[in-house]
């Protein structure tokens, strides 16, 4: 601050008027004078801090991070978890020697890929192993003609391949159990003709081969074997004259089904993956009927849950589909899906193959 006072003042110094003059005391100097007094009014205060916010507590919001993140997880894995993969499908086409499988590009399984000799005609992948019903051609007889040119086995495929039959008997039908341990199949007679079999009464028999020990079990007549895997055991189930067969391999409990099927006809028969359900097929229309089941041994107990339509080639039983295939009127075949939560429902198509390639089966593989 600038201030201007008029005062009549000595022009010697005058240290005592640094601490303040008096009245009387300027009327001793007769000249004036004026002068001039600089004043600091500044304060040295300390500067004063602008008010900040106070600062959000961080431990809270990292515990319901934590909990949300938690949650995310939780709910991430319930539906990953319950989530169903979608199936891989192998298929059959007809070729004038016979059945061979393929890939969903009409590709066949390649039997050198699986470390075996020959044709592939029926190929199932599990989560232990895979395995190929495998067709070669026969040594020549001693009489120079071999009853059928063909041979079958089952193979245990992949790094270290052997067989697990080698009888080379007409086989059909191949079945694995969830673990690989045993392997179900229908076979025959290979000593006559083909064209002869059906009329010398040889008919198709029911067997199933422990894959770590190759011991077989025969079963009897039948076809169509499937395997549910129960806690008290491995089961086997297939199609025979006097029903649906039912034996545990553990304690060879066993049941016969006489109500599903016709009298005196063997038919296709599924079981679907988890074991919930059971597909058959009438012999009459071809329809395909599918069962819930409560309970196989001692008694096997089922409900009905539908059929879906006629007019189809081939059907196989997944764990909430039916997958089906139906011939198109201009030689295409398509697949169908069917869902088991309503049979009733428009089939859903998934793909369709050209007529070229002969797909006439579908089978599941998870």
């Amino acid at each position: 601050m600038k201030g201007h006072m008029g005062a009549r003042l000595p022009d010697r110094g005058l240290p005592w008027l640094r601490g303040g003059v008096c009245e009387s005391q300027w009327a001793r100097f007769p000249r004036w004078y004026s002068f001039t007094i600089y004043m600091n009014t500044t304060t040295d205060t300390p500067p004063v801090a602008a008010p900040q916010e106070p600062q959000k507590p961080i431990r809270p919001i990292i515990g319901i991070l934590a909990i949300v993140l938690a949650v995310a997880a939780l709910i991430a894995f319930f539906v990953l978890g319950t989530k169903r993969s979608a199936p891989e499908f192998v298929y059959q086409r007809v070729t004038p020697i016979g059945e061979v499988a393929v890939r969903a590009d009409g590709a066949p399984v390649d039997a050198a890929a699986l470390g075996v000799d020959g044709q592939v005609v029926e190929y199932l992948e599990t989560d232990a192993a895979q395995f190929a019903l495998v067709r070669t051609l026969a040594a020549t007889s001693s009489d120079g003609v071999p009853p059928n040119p063909f041979i079958y086995d089952v193979y245990l495929a992949g790094d270290a391949p052997r067989a697990l039959t080698t009888d080379g008997e007409r086989k059909a039908g191949l079945a694995v159990s969830a673990d690989g341990s045993k392997v179900a199949y229908a076979h025959r007679r290979s000593d006559i003709p083909e064209a002869l079999i059906e009329a010398s009464g040889a008919s198709w028999q029911v067997a199933v081969v422990d894959t770590a020990t190759g011991a077989v079990t025969e079963l009897g007549e039948g076809v169509a074997p499937q395997l549910v895997t129960e806690d008290d055991g491995t089961l086997v189930l297939f199609s025979s004259r006097d029903g649906v067969v039912i034996r545990n391999l553990a304690n060879d409990a066993m049941t016969l089904a006489t109500s599903l099927l016709p009298a005196g006809v063997m038919t296709e028969i599924d079981v679907s993956p988890d074991g919930e359900h059971l597909m058959f097929r009438d012999t009459v229309n071809g329809r395909y009927s599918v069962f819930r089941v409560s309970s196989f041994l001692p008694t096997l107990v089922v409900a009905p849950v539908g059929q879906i339509p006629m007019g189809l080639k081939h059907a196989a039983l997944g764990t909430d589909q039916v997958y089906a295939l139906r011939a198109l009127d201009t030689g295409y075949v398509e697949q169908l899906a069917f869902p088991l939560s309503r049979l009733d429902a428009p089939a859903r198509a998934q793909k369709s193959f050209a007529p070229e390639l002969g797909i006439d089966r579908i089978t599941i593989q998870n």
